[in-house]
């Protein structure tokens, strides 16, 4: 039986504003955390990117700019553009590229992957000797030169964790996450995907803490007091002020009525 998907009847105003930041870039499917190769490894050549460099000009230069600055759309290089795939799939960036350009016909694999080869290139990763294929993909990280590190700040993660009262009665100290566990790079805003409850019930608790804003909106058919002690699976944007780190939560959804450690 397919499980029904259920949208969030409402978000806080803060919480709109930064779906509405992300949104541009967002494609669906989390980003899974283990060990793979990384962009480092020289995944595509040269000959690729330059196949790919040729076809962004004659298919996406009019939008994103010759240089990839963007004319009327986000850059495709640099910090802003990177922070939003690292520590995660190479696979996200190339569902995202696999949609482009909206409203006109689909390239096929092959000219996308060049394309993602040229990306790469442009934004100083190293060309190797084997061409990147769309097998691949799925198994290459996005990481910066030193290796893994944690999500970058204002990240749309997925973590798992039990939740309690927070310290205050406050809306922003009133629910806690603790044993949660690394944040994780997700792409969907909304209710887990069966395969993504599955993997969270899996997930072992952690030893972090977050706070958790705005629990009370994100959906009139989630209760937090009917969920205390529970183990449960939340997503959101993770904000990081000194050792206060919070979740501006988008979704909750309880994974187990007990929180056994």
């Amino acid at each position: 039986m397919r499980r029904e998907v259920r949208l969030p009847s409402r978000f806080s105003a803060r919480t709109l504003a930064l779906l509405c930041g992300a949104v541009v870039l967002l494609t669906a499917g989390p980003a899974l955390a283990q060990t793979r190769g990384s962009v480092w490894d020289g995944v595509f050549t040269a000959e690729q990117a330059a196949r790919g460099k040729a076809s962004f000009a004659a298919n996406c230069a009019v939008c994103h700019g010759a240089d990839l600055n963007g004319v009327n759309r986000p850059p495709l290089k640099g910090e802003l553009f990177l922070n939003h795939w690292l520590e995660g799939s190479l696979d996200a960036l190339f569902t995202h590229v696999k949609a482009m350009p909206p409203g006109r016909a689909n390239l096929g694999d092959g000219p996308y992957v060049d394309l993602l080869a040229f990306l790469l290139e442009a934004n100083a990763f190293p060309a190797g000797a084997r061409e990147l294929n769309a097998e691949a993909i799925p198994n290459i990280q996005v990481q910066g030169q030193h290796g893994p590190a944690s999500v970058p700040n204002f990240a749309l993660v997925d973590v798992v964790g039990c939740l309690t009262r927070g310290p205050r009665d406050t809306p922003h100290e009133k629910w806690t996450l603790t044993n949660g566990s690394e944040p994780a790079r997700t792409r969907s805003p909304i209710q887990p995907s069966e395969p993504e409850m599955t993997a969270a019930r899996a997930k072992p608790l952690g030893s972090q803490t977050f706070q958790l804003l705005d629990v009370e909106f994100f959906s009139g058919a989630f209760h937090p007091e009917t969920h205390l002690g529970h183990k449960v699976n939340a997503k959101g944007f993770l904000i990081r002020a000194g050792a206060d780190v919070r979740i501006n939560v988008t979704w909750v959804e309880m994974l187990a009525p007990d929180c056994g450690r």
